[in-house]
């Protein structure tokens, strides 16, 4: 098989996947995301990295304050102990929309 044709073969396999995905996210999404998001969020975190469009050149983070940084390490801390009890993580994250 010619490099065009894995090429061809690839991108119509890709379509497909996208079709099919989009349909089964039509149908279980948000309560899929939901839960993995309470089993994984390590998943739930590589999921949402995985679908941002690939040339952010990630200086949203450098408009980040100390303070800022400082409050997501503690709620990442919060996180993994809560986790590591076994407690649900919608009682330890409060999830706020920041406008901007």
């Amino acid at each position: 098989m010619s490099a065009r044709s894995v090429t061809v073969a690839r991108n119509l396999i890709a379509a497909d996947f996208a079709e099919a995905f989009a349909e089964d996210f039509a149908e279980h999404g948000s309560e899929v995301i939901e839960a993995l998001r309470a089993k994984d969020p390590a998943a739930y975190l590589r999921l949402a990295a995985a679908i941002e469009p690939k040339d952010m050149d990630g200086s949203a983070l450098n408009e980040l304050s100390d303070e800022e940084i400082a409050r997501t390490l503690a709620t990442l801390d919060r996180i993994r102990a809560a986790l590591a009890e076994g407690r649900d993580l919608a009682d330890v994250v409060e999830i706020r929309v920041r406008d901007g």
